[in-house]
């Protein structure tokens, strides 16, 4: 199976383990994590089995599973974290704030009829549904959600998901902020998309910058994805990007299904958000800048050496 479908598979699993054990009132969290400790074990000690293997080409198996070991170690910490808060219950603030993953069997579905309402995501009371966006073996990036993230996530959730704003996202360099993002989109099953990213499927070396803006943006809107732009994009087209941006939120908010900009109609997906990623808190002091009025600042929190290094090795067998 793809990588993707393993983690979501373990994911739902997860969730519904811990949630057996706490609704049981039992100590069976204890059972639970020394569960994952041993497979994070054993699934470390295949890798450097493999590794040693020289002569296989191991880069696929090695990359799923050092995918699974990284959500185990994420599982890991979740887990300990709810025993060393004594969480007893379902309700408990420390879980319902957790981005957590379900299954919905037939059996339990209400609409016989929407097979995409099947897998969805919950946090703080909210539920939304999967993307099913496809990432195969997500080699484009490092599966990297931690306990700093679940801190990251409700927020997006908030700012971004339910209320069409959008997010300026910010941090030191090195403090992985795009990678974050790139797991929050992929968590949720949605497209994301970086600005300027290379992809060798795309040739628009007969654009010039601004038509290439216009149409990353056309494309962000058709697809209802996630869009990053970064602060060079922000310093080089302030305007056109305040433009763009201004106008999704505006027919989101106004339940709309396409828009009229430069004179072309677009589609929109409801789901399409943007997400500005800087160095410092985007600040305007144009009176003018509309964007100012809805873009909503997330500090971005240091990366924990220690535990991306140990998790890393763990990969590594």
């Amino acid at each position: 199976y793809p990588t993707q479908i393993i983690l979501i598979t373990k994911r739902c699993l997860w969730c519904k383990t811990v949630e057996f054990f706490l609704n049981k009132k039992a100590s069976g969290l204890d059972e639970c994590l020394k569960e994952i400790k041993a497979e994070i074990s054993l699934l470390s000690g295949y890798v450097y089995r493999l590794i040693k293997d020289a002569e296989k080409d191991i880069d696929i198996l090695k990359s799923k599973i050092g995918a699974l070991i990284q959500q185990l170690v994420y599982q890991r910490d979740v887990t300990k974290l709810l025993i060393k808060q004594k969480v007893s219950s379902t309700d408990d603030h420390t879980w319902t704030s957790k981005m957590r993953t379900y299954y919905m069997t037939d059996d339990n579905m209400l609409d016989q009829h929407n097979i995409f309402k099947k897998l969805f995501i919950r946090c703080n009371g909210k539920v939304y549904y999967y993307g099913y966006e496809f990432y195969g073996d997500i080699a484009s990036f490092i599966y990297s959600r931690t306990i700093n993230t679940d801190n990251l996530f409700p927020q997006l959730l908030k700012t971004t998901i339910d209320s069409n704003n959008i997010s300026n996202v910010y941090g030191d360099i090195n403090t992985g902020t795009t990678e974050s993002l790139k797991v929050f989109a992929y968590d949720l099953g949605r497209p994301c998309k970086v600005f300027n990213e290379v992809n060798a499927n795309s040739d628009v070396t007969h654009m010039n910058d601004s038509d290439r803006l216009f149409n990353w943006f056309a494309g962000i809107s058709s697809i209802g994805g996630f869009g990053m732009l970064s602060e060079k994009e922000i310093k080089q087209f302030g305007g056109q990007i305040s433009y763009y941006a201004t106008s999704i939120n505006y027919h989101l908010n106004e339940n709309k299904n396409h828009m009229i900009i430069n004179d072309k109609r677009i589609a929109l997906h409801n789901n399409t958000r943007i997400f500005l990623v800087t160095n410092k808190k985007y600040v305007n002091n144009d009176s003018n800048d509309i964007m100012s009025k809805i873009v909503k600042t997330i500090a971005m929190s240091s990366s924990n050496n220690v535990s991306i290094a140990t998790t890393l090795l763990s990969t590594n067998g």
